[in-house]
């Protein structure tokens, strides 16, 4: 009776960590938190209502996750990928969302392959909208939204649970947002989405793998240059240790945008 009760008591401290976590991915998602920003622990345990240690902990993780880095007397800011880190996050998403593409098209059925026609149609309408008006961070987040969401159906309707925990767990789609926020790349074309799920509704597996591959590689060199561009207004200020005090004062290098 007594471990249950310990149990009750413990159970709320220990998903405050996972809170943290989730709302500090949520802002950088939401752009609150650009690429490069100092982050104040003590600053967003205050916002959030909860002491410095699961903060700390939510910290941690994305460090441990690539979004977070630290550096002392300094601070800890979001990380700007590099070249080589962007490289590497296509290739393992390459390699997960091509496969699932090839499932998709041998084992989907007719609703399915409706279902995701109707969702890329209606993503490359949002696509539109976006870049009607592009400073409506409020639509950059809903289009990001959907464009996740369209591409774990894909997952989910390859029939392959194993491949939707990967594509989970190795973040390749949460990174295609955080590239996405940068900005400064092409607009893509006006039936991006609908001309990959035709492809994947063909039956035929190298044709959408082949589609898949292509609509993943097609803002990539755009995506690094963008984040070169990002990496030279604020690296400087970070290797000569200017983000000193964002702790105590919870500053950012450079705005939300």
């Amino acid at each position: 009776m007594a471990g249950a009760s310990r149990a009750k008591i413990k159970s709320p401290l220990q998903g405050l960590p996972e809170v943290a976590y989730r709302t500090i991915r949520e802002h950088i998602l939401r752009g609150r938190f650009p690429l490069g920003a100092a982050l104040s622990r003590r600053r967003l345990a205050v916002e959030l209502g909860m002491s410095i240690i699961p903060v700390s902990e939510a910290f941690q993780r994305l460090a441990q996750e690539g979004i977070l880095e630290s550096k002392p007397q300094v601070g800890t800011r979001i990380r700007i990928p590099s070249e080589t880190d962007i490289r590497d996050r296509f290739v393992v998403r390459e390699a997960l969302e091509c496969q699932s593409a090839r499932l998709f098209s041998e084992r989907a059925g007719m609703a399915e392959r409706r279902e995701l026609g109707e969702r890329a149609t209606a993503l490359d309408a949002l696509y539109t909208e976006r870049y009607a008006n592009p400073d409506d961070a409020s639509l950059a987040y809903e289009l990001n939204a959907a464009h996740l969401r369209l591409h774990m159906r894909i997952a989910e309707c390859s029939g392959s649970s194993g491949l939707c925990r990967l594509i989970e767990s190795n973040d390749v789609l949460f990174y295609n947002w955080m590239f996405d926020l940068v900005g400064e790349q092409p607009p893509v074309p006006a039936r991006f989405h609908s001309d990959l799920l035709h492809a994947l509704c063909s039956t035929d597996p190298v044709a959408a793998d082949a589609a898949m591959r292509a609509h993943i590689r097609y803002n990539l060199e755009a995506t690094i240059q963008s984040m070169r561009k990002i990496g030279a207004q604020v690296e400087g200020s970070w290797r000569l240790g200017r983000g000193k005090g964002a702790e105590r004062s919870g500053a950012a290098p450079i705005p939300a945008r």
